[in-house]
């Protein structure tokens, strides 16, 4: 059985590592709608737990979060939108 050496085995490990990152640099456009979807549902999976224990089905609680993560964000915008027309109307 042959073994190879350390360095041929750092090497190797650099090698793949460096190809994996360009690669993630590379389909970073694609992957990071993936990344987010997954990061929205890790936080609002406990949220729809909740209400799938008060007994409204999964689905339901679904369209509920997500209805309300959307007026939220939508709500937010609109808040951040007047405050930015505001600075600029004034001058500050």
């Amino acid at each position: 059985m042959e073994f190879t050496p350390p360095s041929t085995r750092t090497l190797l490990s650099v090698l793949v590592a460096a190809g994996a990152g360009y690669l993630l640099y590379v389909l970073a456009p694609i992957l990071t709608p993936f990344l987010v979807a997954a990061i929205i549902a890790y936080i609002c999976d406990p949220l729809v737990d909740r209400l799938e224990r008060r007994k409204l089905s999964r689905t339901l609680g679904t369209v509920l979060v997500l209805l309300a993560l959307t007026f939220l964000l939508n709500f937010s915008a609109i808040m951040i939108r007047a405050q930015i027309r505001k600075r600029l109307r004034h001058g500050r």
